[in-house]
């Protein structure tokens, strides 16, 4: 699965080689502007589309925008060569933003153009612009029957640029698609290759050593011996390093996409020879990159490899779940079904491992329906009659012109002897002979018309096994939807129940003079809490995080609740005893080992448990306890930041785990605010650079925000959270990212 997924992400760098052989200028505002100006002529349309073409990586809107102008004024002249090109850039646009279906339809109608002009090298581009969509949406038969007919017409071109780049495109085909064959895969990249050097194309070459090294670590899959497998993994860094040395000279945007397939299939390769943290540094690198140039499917294929790595790790369990996450959010955004199947399937082995037998049951079922349509056993027979179709086009050109030299070769003797009587004679014998041959080959296409004619009824079957699959996948479809309508419901009706057993705001008011809580839960409900009671003149107040979100993180929250309301009113102060913030922190993690079972001596144990802040406040003697698990809390006071450190351990078994959480006391002074949170907020990703929102910014804005009212602070940090994660890019292309977990953050004034 892993190797499967790996040759899915590499072929994101064909893409973005098609046609560049020059360095794009991003063209200035002026620029724009004259274009814009110009009289509406042809001349204005092809400025228009070269324009888009070169915006295409550095200006997502405009490109979009300034196509759909051409495309419209294009039509309203009747000028069908401008529709084409505008057709085939916005087609181009929406490819390199990762919205396949966009691009198809577009790819389309230039294809239409084309063909309404006879150009036969536009057709060309738009068959191989069709088979770049429909690889990556994984429909290889379609894809295959795309790039042969645009081979076919860059061969009758001589269009040797052009045939070595469909070249490298089919190889990576058979490399990447369920009907692998190596030897056909590596034939067509050296054929690729050669081309390239002979030209002197850098960025082919560089593309081609990618396509290689893929290759070379595919290979490694099917070996045994450990020797031959190093070797070979070593060839493969050796290709991905040739790569890499070429772009990383090159300076056009879509260099820095290829970069990041460079690193990722780097970072790969080290994970290969268990090299983790030389592949988790390569694996960042390409996230960085993918983020910046707002590349969604490498993206999503990243967000899998760094969840591999995490998996390989110890105690990394919510880690690796985060990552597949982000993975199949965004696989299912862009319709990348290889990728949603491959992540849906591991990441159902991480919820069953944790109990969540619902959501591990879902998952697999989304597999299987997507693992049916990839893996259609008809994808063998059909590569192959594609194949044979192809060959047998090719072979009947040749044979017809041919035939067709035979014939003026034959007039010419005819014209030049026809004085002659004998020749007269030798010219009969040889129409004779001619009939003779023609006669025969005419049997011959007879049988072969019989043949074709019979493997079309063999395709008119595998179309009714195929509609067949169909309805059965709609059907599964269907009952799949019920199901999740049913679940929904019941997360619903969950979320009210987790709602009613927090405190509710009305008494907050009793017994705090000024607070705010900011409450977000990534899903319905949610595994972050807040919760507070009020007993002998002390105030106890907390924010945790559970482990986990959704259902399984609205279970522990219950459970914290519950276990905090019986542990607080079991303490008797008349009888002595004390409310002291650590001791209730001991209590409660001591009662959440016993309810799971937890002893710290197996391996596979639950490791369930939650991290907390917890305040004690003493409203007589003006004190403020803290007693803290992983989660710490912070006093704004006097233009300053007062942090109390918090225990590195949560509240549940812990390899490292003390034997009492620390207990913390001071003096509070009027006007004190206290912030407790979880690391929802600051662990978000967005903002400009796709990064994540840290401590030290949260810090910045709460100093900032010192003696406004806090019911104004709560929506300053509401929309500061929202912006974030909907953000412009270093390259001005609007990017909205997912929530990742829950927020809390919990605020009061005393």
């Amino acid at each position: 699965m892993v190797k499967n997924l790996f040759h899915t992400i590499i072929v994101v760098a064909l893409f973005l080689f098609v046609g560049l052989t020059t360095k794009a200028q991003e063209p200035t505002d002026s620029l724009l502007h004259a274009v814009r100006v110009l009289p509406k002529d042809t001349n204005k349309i092809n400025q228009m589309n070269d324009l888009v073409w070169k915006l295409r990586f550095s200006n997502y809107s405009e490109a979009i925008s300034l196509g759909n102008e051409s495309f419209a004024l294009s039509k309203q002249m009747g000028f069908v060569r401008g529709s084409a090109y505008a057709t085939k850039n916005l087609g181009g646009v929406y490819f390199n933003a990762s919205n396949y279906d966009s691009a198809q339809v577009y790819y389309k109608h230039s294809l239409m153009f084309f063909e309404e002009l006879q150009d036969k090298k536009g057709i060309a581009i738009a068959y191989r612009n069709l088979g770049n969509v429909f690889f990556q949406k994984s429909v290889w038969t379609i894809a295959l029957d795309y790039y042969l007919k645009s081979l076919e017409l860059r061969e009758e071109l001589g269009d040797k640029l052009g045939v070595a780049s469909v070249n490298g495109a089919i190889g990576l085909l058979y490399v990447s698609s369920h009907d692998k064959n190596t030897e056909k895969a590596i034939d067509y990249f050296r054929k690729s290759l050669k081309t390239y050097t002979e030209l002197g194309d850098s960025v082919g070459m560089a593309t081609t050593y990618l396509y290689i090294g893929n290759f070379y670590h595919d290979l490694t899959q099917k070996q045994n011996d450990s020797t031959s497998v190093f070797m070979t993994i070593d060839s493969a860094l050796f290709y991905f390093y040739e790569s890499k040395a070429i772009t990383v000279q090159q300076k056009s945007p879509s260099a820095m996409h290829n970069l990041g397939t460079i690193y990722d299939a780097i970072g790969s390769v080290y994970m290969r020879k268990s090299m983790n943290d030389s592949a988790l540094v390569n694996f960042e690198k390409s996230m960085e990159i993918r983020v910046l140039t707002g590349n969604k499917y490498g993206i999503a294929g990243t967000s899998y490899n760094i969840a591999r790595f995490y998996a390989t790790q110890e105690n990394s369990i919510d880690s690796t779940k985060k990552y597949l996450i982000m993975a199949l959010d965004t696989a299912k955004n862009i319709g990348a079904n290889s990728i949603e199947r491959d992540v849906s399937k591991e990441l159902a082995g991480i919820y069953q491992k944790i109990g969540n037998y619902k959501e591990a049951s879902n998952l697999y079922l989304r597999y299987i329906v997507l693992n049916d349509s990839l893996l259609n056993a008809q994808n063998t027979k059909r590569f192959t009659q594609l194949e044979m179709q192809y060959e047998f086009d090719r072979e009947k050109k040749v044979a017809d012109a041919l035939h067709s030299s035979e014939l003026q070769q034959q007039k010419r003797v005819r014209n030049i002897f026809i004085g002659g009587f004998g020749f007269v004679a030798f010219l009969a014998l040889l129409i004779f002979k001619n009939y003779r041959d023609k006669k025969k080959a005419n049997n011959l296409l007879e049988e072969l018309n019989a043949e074709m004619r019979e493997k079309n009824e063999m395709l008119n079957q595998q179309k009714e096994e195929i509609m067949a699959q169909r309805d059965e996948i709609e059907k599964n479809r269907d009952e799949i939807a019920e199901s999740n309508r049913a679940i929904t419901d019941s997360i619903v009706y969950a979320q009210r129940i987790q709602q009613a057993v927090m405190p509710p705001e009305e008494y907050f008011d009793k017994i705090l003079k000024e607070y705010f809580i900011f409450f977000k839960p990534r899903d319905i409900v949610s595994g972050d809490y807040y919760w507070a009671t009020h007993k002998d003149n002390k105030i106890i107040i907390t924010a945790a995080d559970c482990t986990g979100h959704g259902v399984p993180g609205a279970f522990m929250s219950l459970l914290g609740i519950s276990f905090l309301n019986e542990i607080v009113n079991k303490i008797n102060p008349d009888k002595g005893e004390e409310i002291k913030a650590n001791l209730i922190l001991n209590q409660l993690r001591a009662t959440i080992k016993s309810s799971l079972r937890q002893t710290g001596k197996k391996f596979n144990e639950a490791k369930d448990g939650m991290d907390m802040a917890l305040c004690v406040i003493d409203t007589v003697h003006k004190t403020l306890q803290f007693a803290g698990a992983n989660n710490p809390a912070l006093i704004v006071r006097n233009k300053e930041i007062i942090e109390i450190k918090a225990d590195k351990m949560p509240v549940g078994v812990h390899y490292k785990e003390k034997e009492s959480f620390t207990f913390n006391e001071l003096d509070y002074q009027d006007g004190d605010t206290v912030y407790l949170f979880s690391d929802g907020y600051i662990d978000q990703f967005g903002g400009e650079k796709g990064r994540k929102f840290m401590i030290r910014q949260f810090k910045e804005i709460i100093l900032e925000m010192e003696g406004t009212p806090l019911k104004e602070q709560k929506d300053a940090l509401s929309k500061r959270f929202s912006l974030w994660l909907s953000a412009d890019n270093t390259q001005h292309q609007h990017q909205i990212y997912t929530q990742i977990d829950d927020v809390l953050v919990l605020a009061f004034r005393l």
